[in-house]
């Protein structure tokens, strides 16, 4: 964290760390530590976040967010988006491409090198190409 001066009033800056994020062609190995620094800007009150996190993590390799979040509601708790990107960061790492795109896996395990496990959370992306044309608003 920075402190801006200069304007009469101090700002504060992070410093911005990138998610680890992976496609299908990588070649392994998989991240199996944070991003360096990432630890380092959480929170105290965050923590409880991460530990559960963590626990999610251990029953089960790979997760959507959307079921993360309501597996932590279920558990009392309401992280904020930053508050979740902050703690992901430090447990999992995002797949943009391939069988299991936009899914956050565990830091240190490959889907590519666990089938039996990996196999059954593959996501399936459903996308209608003629709804995403403008003309097809107007003409209806």
């Amino acid at each position: 964290v920075k402190a801006i001066t200069g304007t009469g009033e101090t700002k504060l800056r992070r410093a911005w760390i990138q998610v680890s994020v992976l496609k299908f062609k990588d070649a392994p190995p998989v991240p199996t530590e944070p991003p360096e620094g990432a630890e380092g800007q959480l929170r105290q009150d965050e923590m409880p976040v991460v530990e559960a996190l963590r626990g999610l993590f251990k029953e089960r390799s790979l997760w959507l967010r959307g079921p993360l979040e309501e597996c932590l509601r279920e558990k009392g708790l309401t992280p904020n988006t930053t508050t979740m990107q902050k703690s992901l960061m430090c447990v999992s790492y995002l797949w943009s491409d391939g069988p299991w795109r936009g899914a956050y896996a565990r830091l240190g395990f490959d889907p590519r090198q666990h089938a039996e496990e990996a196999g059954p959370l593959q996501v399936i992306d459903f996308r209608d190409r003629f709804l995403r044309q403008q003309r097809a608003y107007f003409e209806r």
